[in-house]
């Protein structure tokens, strides 16, 4: 066959943990599937550094994922390589968009996911907004738990303590061609007095 259906396996073997997985026990099989002969899928697995350049793009693609989602990676700690390496692992390759495509995929994993603390899902949802909120048009969402007061409170070193869900809504718009706004409402209960 070609060289395109080569280029299109050894890409395929650099995102894909599974797929490199069953190349290394049955290359020729994984060949057929690319339309290669057995021959050109030995001379593919005869490639040394293939697990390596993987790690490599994976690490780079992980840097570039925190440099977006600071706030869910500084919470996350310790967790935050092996999420995203699951994440990595079950979504395949990068989406198209770049880093910023693939933060929004990563924090619609960890909203499906329970690790961390419970508004984890909505800190890392928010975050995403802001890499994602169109220019011209209104974003609005729902969340759980009052993001932006946790937001502060991670910039200014982690909150504290118990959160107590309280429903808000966040809005992001732009007024011409000014700077990202943001507009949040948290819907707190009323505490209620004893009678007296």
């Amino acid at each position: 066959m070609g060289l395109t259906q080569q280029q299109e396996l050894l890409a395929r073997l650099f995102t894909d943990a599974a797929l490199r997985e069953r190349f290394g026990v049955d290359p020729e099989a994984v060949g057929r599937e690319f339309r290669l002969s057995d021959e050109e899928a030995r001379q593919i697995a005869a490639v040394r550094g293939v697990e390596t350049f993987a790690c490599s793009l994976l690490g780079k693609r992980l840097g570039e994922v925190r440099e977006v989602l600071p706030l869910t990676a500084e919470v996350l700690s310790g967790d935050f390589v092996p999420l995203f390496r699951e994440y990595a692992e079950s979504a395949g390759a990068p989406p198209p968009g770049g880093p910023r495509a693939d933060a929004v995929r990563f924090t619609d994993f960890l909203a499906r996911r329970s690790v961390g603390p419970p508004w984890i899902g909505d800190l890392a949802r928010y975050e995403a907004v802001w890499l994602g909120a169109s220019p011209r048009l209104l974003t609005a969402r729902f969340f759980r738990y009052p993001v932006p007061r946790l937001a502060r409170a991670v910039l200014g070193g982690k909150p504290s303590g118990r959160v107590t869900p309280v429903p808000t809504v966040a809005l992001w718009f732009r007024v011409g061609r000014g700077p990202l706004r943001h507009v949040s409402i948290s819907l707190e209960r009323p505490k209620l007095g004893s009678p007296g």
